[in-house]
């Protein structure tokens, strides 16, 4: 009915073989496409050739994503970290579409039984104006071992290392007991298929899947930082190199396709501990972040009617005034978080700086319905906090979920550790045994005592964290 316009599309994952040995059986000429991301496994490139030879299959094509998208959209080869959905476009959905071009019907070893989101295809589909073919969609797992193992097919190496679903490396676990076949793919995502077939599962209202609650955080947070990019030019992004500051740079790479756009600012009091300095090099690299360092001014130039490790930290306010002054920064993106100090939970996400840079706390905008005010007069700017309705809990919860590095200071050595890091003289230790991003989310979740308890400021005079904050303080 279509000869020569029919084409294979193959993964040649776990359960590719059975498909591809009853394709060659009838015509081992048919094309078959084979979507080349750059991010296979190698066991996955060694069984397509492995396959192909077994079977005789003789029009494999390898399809791969065009060179000047890859450059021009996952320049570092890392989007699919944070947007994953763009990563499969740009590497399977687009290529394949191209292919797909020659041909009116394409085959598909898609099973009802490998996921919910597979569990109502159809054995033929209409699609994007040619017709789709999933022969094997009412075969069972045992159907698909039994037509292996009759026809002695060789097997994909990390099939026996529990991959029952495989696909690109970065974004396939092998699955647990009692998982579904496709539950290993892009763990710690909502995401479920790559794009080139659509989910048609059927879904009660009590299984329809809703946002957690760190989703929704960082949908809210990727909203502002977006809303910021637009609105504020030129935009900086403090990094203070804490946890709190690092979520916010992973959600900048995910808020804008895995790059930072605006520079990343880092106000040196060079007192630093050592740790904190080389985490900077190694992640600024890394992460090719665009650091700018701005020094601070000595001790001796602040105000001198502070208390010594207040009038220590604000050497940064006056650092920060300089480099907004010197690069006319409208808006400074920062990570401070409303249940960290009672003088912050006063603040708004958009948060105005007259041209002196002080905050004027009775004289803040309303903020409804997620709607930001950014006025900006001559020399004034607005600092803008994405992270404001988070808690310290949610940031360990999120850097354990997403697996973003963190200075090695925040775990207990000795029966110590650092919750919060500042400059060397005037940051303790707390008592901890908690060694591991579980161990901190635990002990959290068990505390009473405050997050800055570290922090030396904090415990000198009732006002002097709220003169600083005024101030233009952090």
């Amino acid at each position: 009915m279509h000869p020569g316009r029919v084409a294979v599309v193959s993964s040649f994952g776990a359960d590719s073989s059975g498909l591809l040995a009853v394709v060659a059986s009838i015509d081992p000429a048919t094309p078959v496409l084979f979507l080349d991301t750059g991010k296979h496994f190698p066991e996955t490139l060694a069984y397509r050739d492995t396959l192909s030879a077994h079977l005789g299959l003789t029009d494999v094509r390898t399809i791969a994503p065009d060179p000047q998208a890859l450059a021009r959209r996952d320049p570092d080869s890392t989007l699919h970290q944070f947007i994953p959905d763009d990563c499969c476009d740009l590497r399977k959905v687009g290529p394949l579409e191209a292919a797909l071009a020659p041909f009116s019907v394409w085959v598909t070893g898609r099973r009802r039984s490998q996921a919910d989101t597979r569990a109502a295809i159809d054995i033929a589909e209409h699609e994007d104006g040619r017709q789709k073919l999933n022969p094997l969609a009412d075969w069972g797992e045992a159907d698909i071992a039994d037509l292996q193992q009759s026809l002695a097919l060789p097997a994909h190496s990390l099939r026996h290392a529990g991959y029952r679903s495989i696909g690109c490396a970065p974004c396939t676990r092998a699955v647990a007991p009692g998982e579904d076949a496709r539950a290993g793919r892009w763990p710690g995502f909502s995401k479920t298929e790559c794009g080139i077939h659509r989910p048609v599962a059927v879904h009660t209202d009590d299984e329809i899947e809703t946002m957690t609650d760190l989703d929704q955080l960082e949908s809210q947070s990727i909203y502002v930082l977006r809303e910021a990019y637009r609105r504020l030019k030129p935009l900086g992004l403090l990094w203070s190199l804490g946890k709190d500051s690092n979520v916010m740079v992973w959600l900048a790479r995910k808020a804008f396709l895995g790059r930072v756009p605006f520079p990343v600012l880092h106000v040196d009091t060079e007192r630093k501990f050592p740790e904190m300095y080389d985490f900077r090099t190694e992640y600024a690299q890394k992460w090719n972040l665009d650091l700018r360092v701005g020094l601070c001014p000595s001790v001796e130039e602040i105000d001198p009617t502070l208390p010594p490790a207040a009038r220590s930290a604000a050497r940064k306010t006056a650092g920060l005034a300089a480099m907004i002054e010197q690069n006319g920064y409208a808006g400074v993106i920062a990570g401070i978080r409303r249940d960290e100090q009672a003088t912050r939970a006063k603040e708004r996400v958009f948060s105005p700086r007259g041209a002196s840079h002080k905050w004027d706390v009775r004289n803040q905008p309303p903020e409804f319905w997620d709607q930001f005010a950014t006025p900006v007069e001559a020399g004034a700017h607005v600092r803008v906090h994405p992270l404001l309705a988070w808690r310290e809990i949610d940031i360990w919860r999120y850097i354990e979920r997403e697996g973003i590095p963190v200075v090695d200071l925040y775990f207990a050595r000795d029966g110590f550790r650092y919750r919060s890091l500042g400059d060397q003289d005037i940051t303790a230790p707390i008592a901890s045994n908690a060694t591991t991003l579980p161990a901190i989310i635990a002990e959290l979740a068990a505390s009473q005592a405050p997050e800055r308890a570290g922090r030396a400021m904090d415990h000198e005079s009732e006002d002097a964290f709220e003169r600083l904050r005024v101030a233009g303080y952090l």
